[in-house]
């Protein structure tokens, strides 16, 4: 780029130093509008495809240099050289990214389908029975099987074992991938997290982790002990 403005003369004109400014400014905000527009929504690093246009755009001045001499033939293949070994790095990260997003689907399918049957299965469970329960899967109930933290851990929601962190994901889990509707209350009615029966009960699928109090089921998903 800095060829380029010499060779072209450009240096010396204040619009190219405004132009730079602006740039500068306006590409973090132009490489990710949708960010902006959906300010409340969480995307993965993976979901960003719009900046791959910012290496593209980086190939324009080297294109503008003039076509004689050894310069440009050795910046075009450093450029072409350095953009397969970016390509090739970000294909094995990706994979290994959407591996562990498959196997996170996986372990949550199998997860939701035995909870899901052991909250039908309980005595004096109804549809549409208030479920109150926090939403963390308890580590000491199941295995971690998370192999790629090493490469994902860097990469916002391609980590960990499972797709669940709140009531909301199971409900939504469950409405969409096992074909049931389950009335999960909202996290902040949960009150009962210090109360002695609840720290006693065991995690799911312990066969004490599902207990019915008046009227409102309520299921331990994790070990908690007081302080």
């Amino acid at each position: 780029l800095v060829t380029y403005l010499v060779r072209s003369g450009l240096y010396k004109d204040l619009r190219t130093y405004i132009a730079i400014v602006l740039t500068a400014v306006l590409l973090p905000v132009c490489a990710n509008m949708i960010l902006i527009a959906n300010s409340d929504v969480t995307y993965h690093s993976l979901m960003r495809y719009q900046w791959a246009f910012i290496p593209v755009i980086l190939l324009v001045p080297l294109d503008r240099v003039s076509a004689d001499g050894t310069f440009k033939t050795i910046c075009a293949w450093v450029a072409t050289i350095s953009a397969c070994v970016l390509a090739f790095s970000f294909a094995v990260t990706d994979n290994i990214a959407y591996e562990n997003l498959n196997k996170k689907y996986e372990k949550t399918y199998a997860y939701t389908l035995r909870l899901l049957d052991r909250i039908e299965e309980t005595e004096g469970y109804y549809r549409g029975m208030p479920v109150n329960m926090i939403g963390v899967v308890g580590t000491d109930s199941f295995p971690v099987t998370d192999l790629t933290e090493g490469v994902t851990a860097e990469i916002l929601g391609t980590s960990g074992d499972f797709l669940l962190y709140r009531p909301e994901n199971y409900r939504l889990f469950m409405e969409n991938y096992l074909g049931a509707s389950v009335n999960f209350l909202p996290a902040d009615a949960s009150g009962f997290y210090y109360e002695d029966w609840y720290v006693n009960m065991h995690s799911f699928p312990a066969a004490d982790s599902i207990v019915i109090r008046d009227g409102v089921m309520y299921i331990k998903t994790e070990n908690q002990t007081r302080n």
